[in-house]
């Protein structure tokens, strides 16, 4: 025998397929933007807790020793970039602060030093005035006439004698 085609048909109004389209439309939509924020969450969280999170810890430790702790350092968190930033960041740091022990030792010493010299310098004094003082006495004594006569000349020279050492 012939078999004839089958047909069939389906009669479905134009409105249940604009509905059936426009509720999966919105529905991709709703899930494509929810799972865009997730995305952006989960990249937020990992770049704070693998970028952010470590630069601001140097820039608050670099903060803290320019106010003048220099006993700062940077936990080391792994070894990419921002770890390796960190530990230069720390032989930096260890750096400076053997530098800044170096200076205030060097800064303790010139003090002490200038209080030497300081002192080397009175008594130097005293005991150069001491003598000298009595050498211009006795200078004015012979300009005086006191222990006998003297010509102009002598007693020209003598006043540069106790000119020069009152100078």
């Amino acid at each position: 025998g012939q078999t004839s085609p089958a047909v069939m048909m389906i009669l479905f109004e134009l409105d249940e397929i604009f509905t059936f389209q426009n509720t999966t439309l919105v529905n991709t939509i709703v899930a494509f933007a929810l799972l865009a924020v997730l995305a952006l969450t989960v990249i937020y969280f990992a770049l704070y807790r693998f970028a952010l999170r470590p630069i601001n810890t140097l820039r608050a430790t670099a903060d803290k020793m320019i106010g003048g702790q220099y006993d700062q350092r940077i936990p080391v968190s792994g070894e990419d970039e921002l770890g390796k930033l960190a530990l230069t960041f720390n032989e930096m740091a260890l750096a400076v602060q053997q530098r800044e022990i170096s200076l205030q030792s060097a800064r303790e010493q010139a003090e002490r030093s200038d209080q030497v010299k300081s002192a080397f310098l009175a008594s130097m004094s005293h005991e150069l005035r001491t003598p000298l003082n009595a050498v211009l006495n006795f200078t004015q004594f012979v300009i005086d006439g006191d222990t006998g006569p003297v010509n102009e000349f002598q007693v020209e020279l003598l006043s540069q004698v106790v000119s020069s050492g009152k100078h």
